[in-house]
């Protein structure tokens, strides 16, 4: 079955077992790198609903579907997504979060994207050039399971009364506030096939990846807009710095071993076979002069 049948399918099914509870609809989302993608969206059919429209990307629905899975069974993961989103989602807990810029201010942070990429994408939003990025805005709050966020618009701004330049102001001082996380990448590797912890480092030894992020590993790029941290981490050396995604960036010291042809070949194979593709960040390496302190195309 095709894609797009397949989606139809599983909004009939569904609409069936829910009856009159909800309304499903098929919707298209843009989302980072102007990706589109089909989700069923549940409108509940209460008239005082409190919670808000739960939504289901449906890509990774089909890739089980291709893998072997039935349609059944499908279905039972669609629902079960469904009842997980209704627990957490709350519409008083939203309004509560950007109800003001009070409210608001402390959870803001910056995100680097691709300007190329998102052509569409940043039409509405809150944004400025970063070499040949974007720079773009969240607001970012913890929930119950991982981290939730809202991308920030001009009409959040209009409705929180602030001008343009404080709130980025507000946003790079938390992104510079936020703590970093720089690990060495084989011990990082092999943590995750052991599931043991990972060591955090201060900076960075003349041999090895690195790769630096914050905490929470969400949308990390964006520490390579704080120039006291990677100050820090160099200790005054020079590297090449390999857009990762939008949450991490690898980070290599400039040595006579290190060619930068091969590393941008290495971004460009990894971007194509390892990183979904809303979360590409660029196809080419950067430079961080540390004599200067200033990254570099």
């Amino acid at each position: 079955m095709e894609y797009e049948a397949f989606v139809q399918e599983m909004q009939r099914r569904i609409q069936e077992t829910l009856k009159d509870e909800y309304q499903v609809k098929v919707e298209e989302m843009l989302k980072c790198n102007d990706t589109r993608h089909r989700k069923l969206v549940f409108e509940s059919r209460q008239e005082e609903a409190k919670k808000a429209a739960p939504a289901v990307s449906m890509e990774g629905i089909y890739e089980m579907y291709q893998s072997g899975i039935a349609l059944e069974e499908c279905e039972k993961v669609i629902l079960n997504c469904v009842e997980e989103a209704e627990q957490r989602s709350d519409i008083e807990m939203w309004k509560q979060k950007i109800s003001s810029w009070e409210k608001a201010k402390k959870q803001v942070y910056p995100m680097l994207i691709s300007k190329a990429y998102n052509q569409e994408f940043l039409k509405d939003l809150v944004w400025k050039p970063f070499l040949d990025l974007a720079v773009c805005y969240a607001l970012v709050f913890p929930m119950e399971e991982g981290q939730g966020n809202m991308k920030i618009r001009k009409e959040h701004l209009a409705m929180w009364g602030i001008r343009e330049e404080e709130f980025i102001v507000q946003a790079e001082e938390n992104n510079l506030k936020q703590k970093y996380r720089l690990t060495d990448m084989n011990e990082l590797i092999s943590g995750m096939l052991s599931g043991s912890e990972v060591a955090e480092i201060e900076n960075m030894e003349q041999t090895g990846l690195y790769v630096l992020s914050n905490q929470e590993n969400l949308f990390g790029a964006a520490k390579l807009l704080c120039p006291l941290i990677l100050e820090k981490i160099s200790n005054g050396q020079s590297f090449y710095i390999l857009p990762s995604s939008v949450h991490e960036s690898i980070l290599v010291f400039d040595t006579p071993e290190v060619c930068k042809e091969e590393l941008n070949q290495m971004v460009e194979d990894v971007n194509r076979t390892m990183v979904a593709e809303e979360e590409v960040l660029s196809d080419h390496v950067y430079y961080y002069n540390g004599k200067i302190g200033q990254i570099q195309m």
